[in-house]
Order: structure tokens, then sequence, then C-alpha cells
């Protein structure tokens, strides 16, 4: 029956005190210091490219407030009222 008994609780603790602090973590390197014209070409590019989008998406909104029906208030008059939402 001693072969089926559980360790000890100062057992266990020892047993594999260091098997889990086996090179576990990556060496620690410095970063390196980001190319700063890199960053600005890149930047320019990127806000060139959003003004871009977002041109097209206002002009998508036109587009589609201009297909939505106009609702006329009375029979005979020229007014209208245009909703968009």
């Amino acid at each position: 029956m001693a072969d089926l008994a559980t360790p000890s609780a100062a057992t266990m603790s020892t047993v594999n005190a260091g098997a889990d602090r086996v090179d576990d973590k990556p060496s620690k390197v410095k970063p390196e210091k980001p190319d700063e014209e890199k960053y600005k070409v890149d930047l320019a590019k990127a806000e060139k490219e959003h003004a871009a989008v977002q041109e097209r998406l206002v002009r998508l909104l036109l587009v589609q407030a201009m297909q939505r029906p106009v609702i006329l208030r009375g029979a005979n008059t020229w007014s209208f009222t245009l909703y968009i939402d």
C-alpha cells in the first residue's frame, strides 16, 4: 500500500522546482528606434488614401440620398421636402 500513497506536500514542491524555468522566456532585446522618415512617408500616404475614401463616401451618400423618393406635401405646391435619415 505504501506504493499507492500520494507524496507529501514537501516532496511535491521540491520535485520539479527548477523544471519550469528552462529558458521559457525569450531573451530581452532592446527595440530599435523606428525610422522617422519612413513613418512620415507612410503617414502622408495613409492620409491621402483616407481623404480619397472620405470623398468617395460623401459621393456615394449623395447618390443614395438622391435615389430616395421625394415626398410632396400638398396638391398644387412647388415646394417639396426631402427626408434623409
